[in-house]
């Protein structure tokens, strides 16, 4: 073993590195701390012998300097000293020491403390490479989940895009139907949400390898209202699959007024969807859905629940349904989806209870507390914030993109410049005066954050920097990046743009 000796006494030292090269070890001598703490800094030193009573630079602050350095690989520092007593002691563990020999001493008793120190940096070694196996075992699982849930989702968004791709083909073929305003905007409406819960699945894949914004601020919701969205959407699993297949599935709905709740609606309505997909499985034979929604006084709570007729849980299934990676579908599930459930319900500081047994059905029954009533942000905004018309600079090397954007700002007043790519930005911005900048994070040649950090050198007041991104790493960044005052998440929409451009002064 690699042995550092600080040792200011010239026989002390001498006769300390002959006992440990006897023993077997590699010894490395110096005459003080000073040098010592060198030696540390530049190999890695298992084990330190220390003198306390040095010049310069003693035991005891080596010992502290050692300890404040967080290096991984650990030192085992053993004090040597003429100083008695239960205080000098104390004092030595305190200052990070990790052993402590009273001069003089003989060679058995150094060789039985270094037989201790063996076994302690074995340890530690044995719980790094655990650590290590460990680490690399979650990354192994991590990657794993991620391909599975990729399976998933790829199932998931393409039930999303059902309303959107069918209510957008039949407004293009049956033109006439453009006439029934009310009819369209209902279309419109089922088109917007299955767009944001396409969305929310993609943001779904990111948990795998970030860690979630706990400070999201939630909105309120009506369960009963996002019940009978969750239905609609899944009417072509419902109805239509499985009546391709030969089976029929009866829908009872019993949506009265469940209250409102605090939340996230993208999340909610996966929560439901997913359950409403689970109990159509549950079904092969076709049966009964039924949803609820009700409000319990008692628990000042709002009520979901997705019944089915089906084939029931063991109490086996039961405990273990919401374990990720668990189902009983076979290849034809991921197991992540009622797992994904719970933590959502979790996150909302709700409750869900399983009422199943086999041949007998099963009641997915969820509770969300009632919201506390104050307006949020999104409700100052849809009561019509008035942002005053603004001079924007809209920078965007994605065609589609550009053009959703565009037309979000200049609909709503704002004079609207658009450039393709950070050069073209600069040059503009150079020539002409702009409240905001509107850009996208990843461009060639030239990011949105060094575009960013370009103007605010050229303009260091205005103007403001908006950032669109669909990148997880920015946006779990604990600092923006610089020149960057506000970062919004793709896909973009009308609210996200209003409540930025609303702070331009």
């Amino acid at each position: 073993m690699k042995i550092l000796i600080a040792e200011d006494d010239a026989a002390s030292r001498t006769i300390l590195s002959q006992i440990l090269k006897q023993l077997g070890h590699e010894v490395i001598v110096t005459v003080d701390g000073e040098q010592a703490w060198g030696i540390f800094l530049a190999q890695d030193v298992p084990l330190l012998i220390s003198d306390w009573m040095m010049p310069g630079l003693d035991g005891l602050e080596l010992c502290r300097r050692i300890r404040a350095d967080g290096r991984a690989a650990y030192t085992y520092i053993i004090l040597l000293t003429v100083l008695g007593g239960k205080a000098n002691y104390l004092e030595a563990m305190k200052a990070g020491a990790d052993d402590f020999i009273n001069k003089p001493f003989d060679a058995d008793q150094l060789q039985a403390r270094l037989r201790v120190a063996e076994r302690i940096l074995g340890l530690q070694r044995d719980l790094t490479r655990l650590e290590l196996t460990q680490e690399r075992l979650v990354r192994q699982e991590r990657l794993r989940a991620l391909g599975e849930m990729a399976s998933g989702v790829v199932h998931d968004l393409n039930n999303a895009l059902v309303p959107i791709v069918g209510y957008t083909s039949m407004l293009l073929v049956r033109t006439e139907a453009l006439d029934d305003r009310a009819r369209v905007r209902e279309h419109l409406q089922m088109i917007a949400t299955a767009g944001e819960d396409a969305a929310q699945l993609v943001r779904a894949l990111r948990e795998f390898y970030r860690h979630r914004d706990h400070a999201e601020v939630f909105e309120p919701v009506s369960i009963s209202e996002l019940l009978a969205t969750a239905v609609s959407l899944t009417e072509p699993k419902w109805r239509v699959q499985t009546q391709a297949a030969g089976r029929t599935i009866r829908l009872v709905t019993e949506l009265q007024d469940a209250g409102i709740v605090d939340g996230n609606s993208a999340e909610l309505r996966d929560v439901f969807t997913n359950v409403i997909f689970n109990a159509v499985d549950a079904m092969p034979e076709g049966g009964t859905l039924t949803v609820r929604a009700l409000p319990d006084s008692a628990t000042s709570s709002a009520v979901a629940e997705v019944t089915d007729s089906g084939t029931g849980m063991t109490p086996e299934v039961q405990r273990r349904c919401f374990e990720p990676f668990f189902t009983t579908k076979g290849h034809g599930g991921t197991g992540l989806g009622l797992a994904r459930v719970y933590g959502i319900i979790q996150r909302h500081r709700g409750t869900i209870e399983i009422d199943s047994a086999p041949g007998r059905g099963t009641t997915i029954r969820i509770r969300l507390p009632l919201r506390i009533f104050g307006e949020t942000v999104g409700e100052r905004l849809l009561a019509g914030v008035q942002v005053r018309p603004l001079s924007v600079l809209l920078v965007e090397d994605d065609p589609v993109p550009l053009q959703v954007v565009e037309r979000l700002l200049s609909g709503d007043g704002h004079t609207v410049s658009t450039a393709t790519n950070g050069l073209e930005a600069l040059e503009k911005f150079q020539v002409g005066w702009f409240d905001v900048v509107v850009t996208d994070h990843a461009m060639p040649e030239m990011s949105g954050a060094e575009l960013a950090a370009m103007i605010k050198r050229l303009a260091p007041r205005k103007p403001v920097i908006v950032m669109l991104t669909g990148v997880a790493e920015v946006l779990d960044a604990k600092e923006k990046p610089p020149g960057v005052d506000i970062i919004i998440d793709k896909p973009v929409t009308l609210l996200a743009l209003r409540e930025a451009l609303s702070t331009v002064k």
